[in-house]
């Protein structure tokens, strides 16, 4: 009968199992700012896609008439934003250490891409709202000027992340 070998450290993957010591340093608002991540973006990108879908519906009463709903979704998406922009800056402020660690990271790395990209799903949010509801040109403007810094956002993280995270 033929025996299996048995499974060495460098073929299995280690499960990880939380001491208390580790339970401890996530719980309260310090750990769990120091574990934020930046993937908590793609749910600011999930929360404005509805306002952007319902304000671009080909049809003219239906947009009328749901304008306001598209708008709590953005009103909802603005501060999720902002909370989750306040959470990463002072994860980031309080714990410097963890900047290179997420840029280097193979995995964390690929998420910060979310960050101009749910900049983006605000911005085309407030364009619609502002349209819908007739807020003028200066709107349009400022939007505008918005876009095209998170384009630039986007293409230095397009270009810094893969040669970071070799």
């Amino acid at each position: 009968m033929a025996t299996t070998p048995r499974p060495t450290s460098s073929n299995v993957a280690t499960p990880v199992i939380p001491n208390k010591e580790e339970e401890d340093r996530v719980k309260g608002l310090t750990g769990r700012i120091k574990h934020f991540s930046p993937s908590w973006f793609s749910v600011t990108m999930g929360t404005g896609i509805p306002c952007t879908l319902i304000l671009n519906l080909p049809y003219p009463e239906a947009v009328h008439r749901l304008r306001i709903p598209a708008t709590m979704f953005l009103v909802l998406d603005t501060i999720l934003f902002a909370a989750f922009t306040i959470t990463i800056a002072t994860r980031y402020i309080r714990f410097p250490e963890i900047w290179r660690l997420t840029w280097t990271h193979e995995s964390h790395s690929l998420y910060i891409g979310t960050i101009p990209m749910s900049l983006f799903t605000l911005i085309s949010g407030w364009i619609g709202v502002s349209q819908a509801y007739g807020w003028g040109d200066s709107w349009l403007w400022a939007m505008s000027v918005c876009w095209w810094l998170s384009c630039l956002v986007s293409i230095a993280v397009a270009f810094t992340v893969p040669f970071l995270a070799l």
